[in-house]
């Protein structure tokens, strides 16, 4: 019976390749906590740009039980809605002082 996937938001923490165009991605996630995982595809040439970098905030679709998952997907989270949190949390910080 296939594992079912997992759907969380994620951290990446590492990327390290992994044979001819994979990766091994530890990511750290808010149900899982610390998470490692195999990306197939990740240095392929179609990709184009790889979204999958150290300290990328994102979700990521995985699934597998043992210490080493298979990562389906990760889809990056847009750079602008961080800007936009730290500029909501500057303000509050300004704010407060």
């Amino acid at each position: 019976m296939p594992a079912t996937a997992q759907m969380q938001p994620a951290l990446v923490l590492h990327v390290r390749p992994y044979r001819e165009t994979s990766a091994i991605v530890q990511m750290l996630t808010q149900g899982q906590g610390r998470l490692a995982g195999v990306l197939r595809g990740y240095r392929s040439k179609k990709q184009g740009q790889v979204s999958v970098q150290p300290f990328s905030v994102g979700t990521v679709t995985y699934s597998g039980r043992s210490d080493l998952v298979t990562i389906q997907k990760f889809e990056k989270q847009l750079s602008s809605t961080i800007k936009k949190i730290n500029e909501y949390d500057i303000d509050k910080v300004a704010i407060d002082l």
